[in-house]
């Protein structure tokens, strides 16, 4: 078995802002017309992880009802 190191992961601020930036950014598609797992994630389930992520009571912005 091999041995468990210690290790130091360093990242800038300037890239751990950007990535918040980014993600409060994030525009969520339209829900899928299928309720199982057939097509990938279900969106509900993705927003319920940004939820718990930020401590937010809902995703950050609604889903888009229609694409224009």
């Amino acid at each position: 078995m091999a041995e468990i190191r210690p290790f130091r992961v360093q990242v800038h601020d300037a890239a751990i802002d950007d990535l918040r930036e980014r993600l409060a950014r994030t525009r969520w598609p339209e829900k899928e017309p299928v309720g199982d797992w057939s097509m990938g994630i279900p969106l509900a389930y993705v927003q319920e992880l940004e939820v718990r992520r930020t401590g937010r009571r809902e995703p950050s912005q609604p889903t888009p009802s229609a694409r224009q």
